[in-house]
């Protein structure tokens, strides 16, 4: 009688947040590049992550992670162990999160978006395609401030997506109520509020904000008109 021996892959893949073990995993001859297939299941037996791997088991091409309920999560490139390439993580629904581009486990670009597509932020901007700033008062009902109203804005800049965004005045205080959208409380009677536009730009996890556009807005007592 023959006696067969079961060849167990134990891996332990190491990822730029942490350390992962990958369990309860079988192996898949693919090819002479990629010779390991790795697969983790959830204890309720879907599919968890697939792996692909060289013959020393380093992570080396695509790996793929799914969710609880089976829908892929993410999915990322590795070159010998190193991420190398896109990373785009998913939505609920399929559309894509983000995507993150790696050289040698080092990301070089960013871009989000938000639920129906749009661009919520870019890593890196390119300054030269944002547009001038365009400030809406009251849903354009007028292109000045009342004396002693807290107004809302809408704040527009071409290319410049809304999570670059960082605006502040001065003269009142700012707050952000939605994408593009602003509380403006003044101070002390301003007879003018003066509203500054920068933008968020990242390098190796610092921020730079770099200011862009202003624009003076009139304040008026309309009791006097």
């Amino acid at each position: 009688m023959k006696t067969y021996l079961l060849l167990v892959i134990i891996a332990i893949i190491e990822f730029s947040c942490g350390q992962t073990q990958i369990n309860n995993k079988k192996t898949i001859s693919k090819n002479e590049k990629n010779p390991i297939l790795l697969k983790q299941f959830y204890p309720n037996g879907i599919l968890k992550a697939t792996i692909e791997a060289n013959a020393d088991s380093v992570q080396n091409g695509m790996t793929v992670w799914y969710d609880s309920t089976g829908k892929k999560s993410t999915e990322e490139f590795f070159l010998n162990g190193k991420r190398n390439g896109i990373l785009t993580a998913f939505y609920e629904n399929g559309k894509t999160h983000y995507e993150e581009e790696y050289l040698n486990d080092k990301m070089v670009k960013s871009k989000w978006y938000d639920v129906d597509g749009s661009i919520l932020s870019l890593n890196p901007l390119d300054i030269m395609k944002i547009g001038k700033m365009m400030v809406v008062i009251s849903n354009g009902k007028r292109d000045y401030f009342i004396k002693g109203k807290v107004d809302t804005i809408n704040i527009y800049a071409a290319g410049l997506p809304p999570y670059n965004y960082v605006v502040s005045v001065n003269n009142a205080t700012i707050r952000s109520v939605d994408k593009f959208k602003y509380k403006i409380v003044q101070i002390k009677n301003p007879k003018s509020i003066k509203i500054l536009l920068q933008t968020r730009l990242y390098s190796n996890d610092t921020v730079t904000n770099i200011s862009l556009d202003s624009t003076e807005i009139m304040v008026k007592d309309i009791s006097r008109l």
